[in-house]
């Protein structure tokens, strides 16, 4: 399971007279030259995933049964080769699987910088009761099976816009799937979830959980999908408390497999990354301007952006930054440029806290009349990479 704007977003205001505290405070304060424009305020908000059992034992047990049962099917009609075992299949080793990133922005989403974090790992203590993924930490749950890739931001926005697309991360043959349950759970007692599963050329199984209601791909059992072909749109199916992927893999011999590389990675390791992300894949996801600042509001309501293009002279502008994996320390330079290329105004901010899975920050700062109009930039540099959006002043 995974968690998006409910009871789990804390949001933060700190208005101007409590900016010197802050200045005072070090990495979390605001730093840096200010140029052309008073700051007003300045808030933030973090996006804090629970740990919770995406898969109860019995519908674990259930849909292993009914992929053995379309397995065997498939075997007899010579559609899928027997005699599965590890990586081995008819006795003959094929190629190491390789898997490419499963989910992929479209329309307005795919603008942004990025579109997702990770919430959760694979447990790798077989054991139950130590928390232990693949980089000896415990960004996972007990008895966690999968990998937890949520939407960010605004994940019931773009579910309600199908704009987070769940791709096969390798091709295969569809080996069972389920569509037609409820998408807009906020808990994890929200059923049985949407899904596709998918045997790669090793015998291996990916399971694709938790998406959208009727947007499960139109390919029947035993047919054949391509890397990146699209298999569903994220969504809160089942035992959820908001939009995310729960990518869940077995190898040829039915042994839980751990994707990801790491020093203490004891699961089966076949299929593994094309390119293994990073375990702190720290980035900005997202950059806006808007003339207040944004709301983030109750599962499973929208989010209310309050993002524009246009800002008025002699009005305040709020300019926001959502982050994926902030870390402490962490450097951003902002700044807002004017149309002729020239700076209006720069800061430079990092957060104290050691590591938030998923935040957003925002500055407001009033348009001096005297400004020139035209188009605008906000931008960030943020660990070597420069965002940046466009906005009018009028």
């Amino acid at each position: 399971m995974n968690a998006s704007s409910s009871s789990v977003v804390h949001s933060f205001l700190l208005p101007l007279a409590g900016l010197a505290v802050l200045a005072s405070q070090g990495p979390g304060a605001l730093e840096g030259p200010l140029r052309s424009t008073p700051l007003e305020s300045r808030g933030h908000g973090v996006y804090e995933p629970p740990a919770a059992t995406c898969l109860s034992g019995a519908d674990r047990r259930r849909i292993q049964g009914e992929i053995e049962r379309n397995r065997v099917v498939l075997e007899s009609l010579g559609v899928l080769p027997t005699a599965h075992s590890g990586g081995a299949v008819n006795g003959q080793r094929y190629p190491l699987v390789l898997f490419s990133w499963p989910v992929r922005a479209v329309g307005a989403a795919a603008l942004d910088p990025g579109v997702h974090g990770i919430s959760n790992f694979v447990d790798n203590d077989p054991s139950g009761g130590t928390l232990v993924e693949f980089q000896c930490g415990a960004r996972t749950y007990d008895n966690h099976r999968g990998i937890d890739i949520f939407s960010w931001p605004f994940p019931w926005n773009r579910m309600a816009a199908d704009e987070i697309h769940v791709v096969a991360a390798a091709p295969g043959v569809v080996v069972g799937k389920q569509d037609g349950f409820p998408d807009q759970s906020c808990s994890t007692s929200g059923g049985q979830w949407n899904a596709v599963y998918v045997q790669h050329e090793d015998g291996s199984i990916a399971w694709y959980g938790h998406l959208k209601t009727n947007s499960v791909t139109t390919r029947m059992v035993g047919e054949r999908v391509t890397r990146g072909e699209y298999l569903g749109v994220m969504g809160s199916s089942g035992n959820s408390t908001g939009p995310h992927l729960h990518l869940e893999v077995y190898d040829g011999g039915g042994q839980l497999v751990d994707p990801f590389a790491g020093p203490c990675r004891v699961l089966a390791e076949r299929p593994t990354w094309i390119e293994q992300p990073p375990y702190y894949d720290s980035a900005v996801n997202r950059l806006q301007v808007g003339s207040t600042s944004v709301v983030m509001n109750p599962c499973p309501m929208p989010d209310v952006p309050n993002d524009a293009v246009v800002l008025s002279r002699g009005a305040l502008g709020y300019f926001t930054t959502f982050y994926r994996d902030q870390r402490a320390g962490q450097t951003s330079v902002f700044r807002i440029v004017r149309p002729d290329g020239s700076t209006h105004h720069t800061w430079q901010h990092a957060s104290a806290v050691p590591h938030y899975a998923a935040s957003w920050w925002w500055w407001s700062f009033f348009i001096p009349t005297s400004v020139p109009t035209g188009t605008w930039r906000f931008e960030v540099v943020f660990e070597g990479e420069t965002s940046s959006t466009d906005f009018v002043v009028q």
